[in-house]
C-alpha cells in the first residue's frame, strides 16, 4: 500500500469518526484519488489496516456511488439556460467541449468562457481553461480578494507549469512556494513580511488546489 493511498484512507476515516451513530454523511472526491477501483474498494470496506487500527468495533460502512455523466440532451438543456441556441449548437458540435460538458462539475468552465465563445473567438479545451481562469482571477482582483496582479499570477503559473512538465512532477509541496516566489519575484519580495503573504496569495487566489 502506497503512502498516498494510506493518507487518503486516513483522511476519509478521520471524517467518519465525527459522525454520530445512525447518521448518514456523503463524502465526495474526484476519481483521481483512486486511480484503481480496488484501492477505493479496500478503503470503503475498511480493509486498510493502517487506517482502521484506531477505530472501534463499530466501523463506518460506506456505499460507493459514481456520478453519471451528462448525456447530450442534459448538456443541451443546461447550456440553453445561459446561452442562445446558436451558441449551444456551436458548443455541441465541438467534441472537446462536449466531452468537458458531460462532467457536471466542469460545465462551469464553459459557462465562464461563454463571452469569448459568443464573440466567436478560437475555442478548444486549452482556451476554455484559459478564458475561465482569467475571468476567475480578474473577478478576484476586482473584488479585492487578492493583492497580486494578473500579470504576476500568469507569470508564476506559467513558470510553475513549465517546471512541473519538465520534471514530470505534477504536484509541489506548499513548503517550497516561498523559494519559488523569492526566485521569480526577487526584487519585489525583499522584505520578510512580503514573502510571508505572497505564497498564500498565489496558492489561494489562482487555480491551484492544495491537497
Amino acid at each position: 500500500m502506497t503512502v498516498r493511498v494510506r493518507k487518503v484512507g486516513n483522511n476519509f476515516l478521520e471524517l467518519a469518526k465525527v459522525v454520530v451513530p445512525g447518521a448518514k454523511v456523503i463524502l465526495t472526491c474526484r476519481t483521481e484519488y483512486f486511480p484503481e477501483a480496488k484501492e477505493g474498494k479496500a478503503l470503503f470496506n475498511a480493509e486498510l489496516q493502517a487506517s482502521t487500527v484506531n477505530l472501534t468495533n463499530d466501523q463506518p460502512k460506506f456505499e460507493v456511488l459514481e456520478l453519471e455523466k451528462f448525456n447530450n440532451d442534459q448538456i443541451r438543456q443546461l447550456l440553453s439556460y445561459f446561452a442562445e441556441t446558436t451558441i449551444v449548437k456551436r458548443i455541441m458540435r465541438n467534441p472537446q467541449l462536449l466531452d468537458l460538458a458531460c462532467r457536471p462539475v466542469m460545465t462551469e468552465l464553459i459557462l465562464e468562457a461563454l463571452p469569448e465563445i459568443e464573440a466567436d473567438k478560437p475555442v478548444d479545451m486549452s482556451r476554455v481553461y484559459l478564458y475561465a481562469v482569467r475571468r476567475k482571477i480578474e473577478r478576484d482582483i476586482k473584488a479585492e480578494r487578492t493583492f497580486t496582479s494578473l500579470a504576476d499570477k500568469l507569470y508564476f503559473l506559467c513558470e510553475l507549469s513549465w517546471e512541473m512538465l519538465s520534471t514530470n512532477q505534477m504536484s509541489l509541496n506548499y513548503r517550497l512556494f516561498p523559494d519559488r516566489i523569492r526566485r521569480l519575484f526577487c526584487s519585489i519580495v525583499q522584505e520578510q513580511n512580503n514573502l510571508d503573504h505572497w505564497p498564500h496569495d498565489m496558492m489561494g487566489q489562482t487555480m491551484l488546489i492544495r491537497c
